[in-house]
This record gives structure tokens, sequence and C-alpha cells, in this order.
């Protein structure tokens, strides 16, 4: 790393998802906005020189995508 903080990407995720959201009128995101949301929220990796912050960070957007993309 060149000494600068890495972006925290569960709140990019959020943002992204607050932002990019299409709905069909009845409150629910239509598949192809799901698709779209998914495709651009990648799987966040780490590495054994990550702080601890760093890696909470990266599973927790990890486990909201999955829950969010893949249901559970």
């Amino acid at each position: 790393m060149s000494g600068r903080e890495r972006p925290k990407p569960l709140p990019l995720a959020l943002a992204l998802i607050l932002t990019s959201c299409a709905t069909t009128g009845t409150g629910a995101t239509s598949p192809q906005a799901m698709e779209r949301i998914c495709s651009a929220w990648p799987i966040v990796s780490w590495s054994s020189r990550d702080t601890a912050g760093t890696i909470i960070d990266a599973k927790a957007s990890n486990a909201a995508r999955k829950a969010f993309c893949e249901g559970g």
C-alpha cells in the first residue's frame, strides 16, 4: 500500500445500492436492477498485511453482498 487508507467497502457498496435501485412500483427491486447492482458489487478480498479493521470491513461487505444478492 502507498500509505493511503483504503476505501471502506461497505459504505461504498451501500452508496451504490442506494443510488442504483430501480423499483417496479411495488417497492421490489427489478431483476435487471438486481443484476446490475450485484455485478457491480465485487467480492472483497484481503491479505495478511491488512489491518484487522480492514479485514472486518471486507468480511462485512461480503456478508452484506451475499445476503442482498444471494438471499442468504
